[in-house]
């Protein structure tokens, strides 16, 4: 009986060890492999880490119905990334309903004024019904905007606000402009050549009908150097070589070089047109 007992005692005591001693084996071997990983992260250079980082917030699939979240999930990983994170994230917005302007404008002037110094471009479509104070707003609290994409129907709709009396915000150096359907009149691109809030622009491109071209050189344009003008194949028929060299003609007596180009199918610059590729593009506001 007593040999049966101590038997038994040997088995429960030789059970209980080997699993102490299993359970000891895979926490070293979790603590281990914790430690690699960690040593990995922490030993990646600093600018390597970031642009890694960097890579991740502009891969966000930005052509879904709700961009923000798959956005917001990475802002949201640490405190760490998030401030690292944010500059990248407002560098380049796209703007794409009236909606859109209003929710940035909230963003930008009401919830985090300190997100507006992040902003580098901006491109705003599909707004005809803008709200003129929400533009203001925002084009007032961008003051580091260092180009600036406009379609026509936004265009229009900035022709009717006080955006062209702004004396202080954005301040593009590179514009861009889509006149390709239903082209501004004389009226409206009189008005738009002529805001303030130009007066830094270098570069300007337009996509449209050359015609256009003679129309805004009467602008200000103060610091204007070069003018793109990408013309579509289909607006080639219709124009003649003479009012083509008129409007050069034009731009020549200024001091500015317009350059007519018909292969692209952008009216942004090289710069812009890699910004506006949705696949590439960083933060689309819907």
């Amino acid at each position: 009986m007593h040999v049966v007992f101590l038997s038994a005692c040997v088995c429960f005591l030789t059970i209980i060890l080997y699993q102490r001693s299993r359970s000891r084996k895979l926490h070293d071997e979790q603590q281990v492999s914790e430690e690699v990983l960690q040593r990995g992260v922490v030993r990646l250079p600093y600018d390597l880490h970031c642009r890694i980082l960097s890579h991740v917030v502009r891969s966000v699939d930005l052509t879904s119905d709700f961009p923000h979240q798959g956005l917001w999930r990475i802002l949201s990983v640490s405190r760490d990334m998030y401030h690292k994170m944010i500059p990248v994230a407002y560098r380049a917005l796209y703007l794409r309903s009236p909606v859109s302007v209003n929710r940035l404008r909230y963003t930008l002037v009401v919830q985090c004024p300190s997100y507006a110094t992040y902003v580098q471009h901006i491109s705003i479509c599909h707004c005809e019904d803008l709200a003129p104070l929400a533009l203001e707003q925002l084009l007032l609290s961008t003051t580091r905007v260092s180009s600036m994409h406009l379609d026509v129907a936004s265009a229009k709709a900035m022709c009717m606000t006080q955006a062209g009396r702004l004396s202080k915000g954005a301040k593009p150096v590179i514009l861009s402009w889509d006149f390709t359907t239903n082209a501004p009149s004389s009226i409206q691109l009189d008005i738009l050549s002529n805001f303030d809030m130009w007066q830094r622009v270098e570069s300007l491109y337009v996509r449209g009908d050359p015609r256009l071209a003679q129309v805004l050189s009467h602008g200000l344009w103060p610091k204007l150097r070069q003018v793109r003008w990408f013309v579509p194949l289909t607006m080639m028929k219709d124009i003649s070589t003479v009012v083509m060299a008129q409007a050069m003609q034009k731009w020549s007596n200024r001091g500015i070089s317009l350059v007519w180009d018909n292969s692209a199918t952008r009216a942004e610059s090289p710069q812009l047109e890699a910004r506006q590729d949705p696949t590439r593009q960083q933060n689309r506001w819907e």
